[in-house]
This record gives structure tokens, C-alpha cells and sequence, in this order.
């Protein structure tokens, strides 16, 4: 009975793995405002002491319309601000707190990307 229950539990574990690699977000293709790979970017990089604070600058930047943002209580990892007319972009990021596998340094990578594609996600 015992190999029973656990071979259903390893099945259900490799199945909850399959479903939230094929049904979330982290799915969603990218599809580019532009493509700026390879271009001299401007980028300024504003980084905070925690999310808190980036949340408090993203709506402080967007003031009265916050309320057009999906989510607009959301807290923010982090945040970007780019124009598709020239190469000047700037991201709002947390300080990393480790230099591995932070949470921390994979949005800094997430907001880059905006500086090189625009939007590329809802």
C-alpha cells in the first residue's frame, strides 16, 4: 500500500509541475514593442532599499492615473520607463541582496528587457 500512495503522490507532484509550467504566466511568449538588441541604450537605473519604496516611486511617477494600471495595488518588484522615439530608458530596481538566484537581479533583468523591447507583456 505504502509503494500505492507513493508512486499516486510522485505522479501528482510531476503533474503540478507540468500544469504550472504550461498554464502560468511564465508561458506567455514575448512579443516586442521594438528590438533595440545590438543599439547603444541610455539606461539610469534608480534602485531602492526594498519593494515597499518602489512601489511608493511607481505610483508617485504615475499619480492621478494609477488607476489606469491593471492591478493598481499590486506591489512592484520593480518598474521601467522607456520612449520608442529614442534609446533612453530607465528601470526602477531593488538593490540585490544575494548574487545568485535573487529575486532581486531576476527583476533587474525583467526591466532591462523592457529598455531592449518596449512592452512585451500585458
Amino acid at each position: 500500500m505504502g509503494k500505492v500512495v507513493s508512486a499516486v503522490a510522485g505522479f501528482g507532484f510531476v503533474f503540478l509541475l507540468f500544469y504550472i509550467f504550461v498554464f502560468t504566466e511564465y508561458r506567455e511568449l514575448v512579443d516586442k514593442e521594438f528590438d533595440r538588441s545590438g543599439e547603444e541604450l541610455v539606461i539610469t537605473v534608480h534602485t531602492y532599499d526594498n519593494y515597499d519604496e518602489v512601489t511608493e516611486a511607481f505610483r508617485n511617477h504615475l499619480g492621478d492615473d494609477i488607476d489606469k494600471v491593471s492591478n493598481p495595488d499590486h506591489q512592484r518588484e520593480g518598474w521601467a520607463t522607456w520612449s520608442p522615439d529614442d534609446n533612453k530608458c530607465d528601470i526602477h530596481v531593488v538593490v540585490p541582496k544575494y548574487a545568485y538566484r535573487s529575486r532581486e537581479l531576476e527583476t533587474w533583468g525583467h526591466e532591462l528587457a523592457h529598455c531592449v523591447y518596449g512592452r512585451f507583456h500585458e
